[in-house]
């Protein structure tokens, strides 16, 4: 199983793809203005990720957003991660949330 993360804002989004043992296989950052439909975008960078694996969670901050909407409709399993408690665990590991710039 492959878990993506999705950190979303009012101008892209950036996802993160981690295994099973939490190794990340991929990242990508998908801007509005460049991605007339996001969604396609998204499934199209996970499709060579997602061969090796039977699924994909998707966790976000807000399942309510349009594109979280639109990613379960469209059959992908969304998950709501709870921002505060992503921010103690980052601080808890050492990690700072803007440790590199996303690659795509």
């Amino acid at each position: 199983m492959l878990f993506a993360g999705c950190d979303w804002s009012d101008q892209w989004i950036d996802v993160a793809v981690v295994d099973r043992s939490g190794g990340v296989v991929g990242e990508t950052r998908m801007v509005y203005a460049e991605t007339p439909d996001p969604v396609a975008c998204y499934r199209e960078f996970l499709a060579p990720l997602a061969r090796r694996w039977r699924a994909t969670v998707t966790g976000i901050e807000d399942v309510n957003i349009l594109f979280a909407r639109a990613l379960a409709a469209s059959g992908l399993e969304v998950v709501h991660v709870d921002p505060t408690r992503a921010a103690r665990h980052r601080t808890a590991q050492g990690i700072s949330k803007q440790t590199a710039p996303m690659r795509g």
